[in-house]
């Protein structure tokens, strides 16, 4: 990342501007990127060009790689962070860090203006987490959906999963394919999908429901009681052999 590569040119630097969209993948690089400036000791002023909605239908901008050149050059005006905008990024940054999802869940509750973007872009990360009945995160879930329905081409499985899922919570490619290897690993003591072809190319790669996917997509089954969890939602690690699990219930996160 250019941040670690140009530590001495930042620690120099007498201001940095972040441009910014409203996902979630944005939102958590300014909290970031105050922490990082911290760790390498330095006094930078940060300011931030954020975009939040452009074009007469008033798309959102998860992302600055959704505008083109005329959308960027009607950019909105450059905001310095002020001492308790940086205070509340940290605040921010340790809650998402936090080892244990309370703290976020503490945040997102929360209904001042300070860190607005920041929590409204968190809220659909909560859906990372897996689902109390089918043990499916939304995006296992996704993937499971678009193989059943426009299967087995990896590649059409991945389009579809994105092309329908278009909020704060933009994925890649490159993280739908390793989340649909994943299911159909044959470490899994009950793979949720038969995998053929090249594995290692989305284009080479066939997927198709098992019966055990077909059943936790039905929610018949739980994935998780079935294969287990080793996972990560922010700073929170989820391991069902540690004992260390919190299932989406209800609108809430639940401890196992």
């Amino acid at each position: 990342m250019i941040f670690f590569a140009n530590t001495k040119t930042l620690c120099e630097a007498e201001s940095v501007v972040l441009w910014l969209g409203i996902g979630a993948a944005d939102q958590l690089l300014l909290p970031w990127l105050i922490h990082f400036l911290e760790l390498i000791g330095s006094q930078t002023q940060v300011s931030t060009v954020r975009f939040t909605q452009v074009g007469q239908s008033g798309m959102d901008v998860w992302s600055l790689g959704l505008l083109n050149v005329e959308q960027m050059q009607q950019h909105p005006p450059m905001e310095e962070l002020t001492v308790n905008d940086i205070a509340e990024h940290k605040r921010g940054w340790a809650a998402v860090t936090s080892p244990e999802p309370t703290d976020m869940l503490s945040l997102l509750a929360e209904e001042t203006d300070g860190l607005r973007y920041f929590r409204n872009s968190l809220r659909c990360l909560i859906d990372r987490y897996p689902h109390y009945q089918s043990g499916l995160s939304r995006w296992d879930r996704e993937l499971l959906r678009y193989t059943k329905e426009k299967g087995p081409l990896a590649a059409r499985i991945i389009g579809h999963t994105m092309g329908h899922n278009f909020d704060s919570d933009l994925v890649g490619d490159v993280y739908l394919f390793a989340r649909l290897k994943a299911m159909g690993s044959s470490e899994l003591a009950h793979p949720l999908i038969a995998l053929s072809g090249n594995l290692e190319g989305i284009r080479g790669c066939n997927a198709s429901l098992t019966e055990t996917g077909e059943a936790v997509l039905d929610g018949r089954a739980n994935a998780v009681e079935l294969n287990g969890l080793d996972d990560w939602v922010l700073g929170v690690h989820l391991n069902s052999r540690a004992g260390k699990l919190w299932y989406r219930k209800d609108g809430a996160l639940v401890a196992a």
